[in-house]
């Protein structure tokens, strides 16, 4: 059997630049309410900014969309359902700097909370509050600190194996262990590594596959390049961002 790269994307490299995929990202996303109240704040500081924050309300999203600002003055972020990183800074008077990556491209009805920072121009903190404001000074959204256990833990959540049976007769599955992954699509084996990535996601790295033809088989778990899990269900993207496909927890 002859090994073939199936790809050697993250998705880091997934979908379109990252303004386009930003916005796609919040198509569907509500608006948290914002405050006025931005007069009254004080400048943030790099320290009041690291840790995770999210807004107040409630969404009908798989994860609870946040943002989480790092130490190192990377951040990662998520609107619900689609992960973005990126890195950021701040100055004295509280002015932002940010930048951002790629990120999928499925709809969801959770916040968009990462395109509103790379929108936003300045972090102000008001009690126990960090408000995010535009150009024009106007608060774009109010986030509080996130409760433990809100910024989902990818790594530790996707270990063992994930299957899906739409094909009759057909083994498609992925096995997840300590950084390797292995699997089928249902006609070849694969074999490759992954890693945590923004907001909850897994990266497939290195996916490759043998090259076996079995005739009536869709393989499509072969194009594969990242999975957002949404608890015993993970959805499958490909190279453009777009769902091919989900697999549900096995045991």
């Amino acid at each position: 059997m002859k090994l073939g790269a199936a790809t050697n994307l993250g998705l880091g490299a997934i979908g379109l630049a990252v303004v386009l995929a930003l916005s796609a990202c919040a198509s569907g996303s509500s608006t948290p309410s914002s405050t006025a109240g931005a007069a009254e704040a004080d400048p943030a500081t790099a320290t009041d900014l690291v840790g995770a924050w999210v807004t107040e309300e409630s969404y009908d999203s798989p994860d609870v969309p946040f943002l989480d600002f790092a130490d190192d003055g990377t951040w990662t972020g998520s609107d619900g359902c689609n992960g973005v990183e990126g890195e950021w800074a701040v100055a004295a008077d509280g002015s932002l700097t940010v930048s951002a990556g790629m990120s999928t491209l499925i709809a969801c009805d959770g916040a968009a909370l990462p395109k509103m920072l790379t929108g936003a121009v300045l972090a102000l903190i008001d009690g126990d509050s960090l408000l995010l404001t535009d150009s024009d000074g106007a608060a774009v959204v109010t986030l509080v600190p996130a409760p433990e256990g809100t910024v989902p833990d990818a790594a530790g959540s996707v270990i063992g194996t994930w299957s899906s049976d739409a094909q009759q007769g057909a083994e498609v599955f992925l096995t997840f262990t300590d950084g390797k992954v292995t699997g089928k699509d249902g006609c070849n084996n694969l074999m490759g590594s992954w890693s945590a990535g923004a907001g909850g996601s897994i990266v497939l790295s290195g996916l490759a596959s043998t090259m076996m033809y079995c005739e009536g088989v869709d393989t499509w778990l072969s194009k594969a390049v990242g999975l957002t899990l949404d608890g015993r269900t993970a959805v499958v993207v490909d190279d453009t961002g777009t769902s091919i496909g989900t697999l549900t927890r096995q045991g």
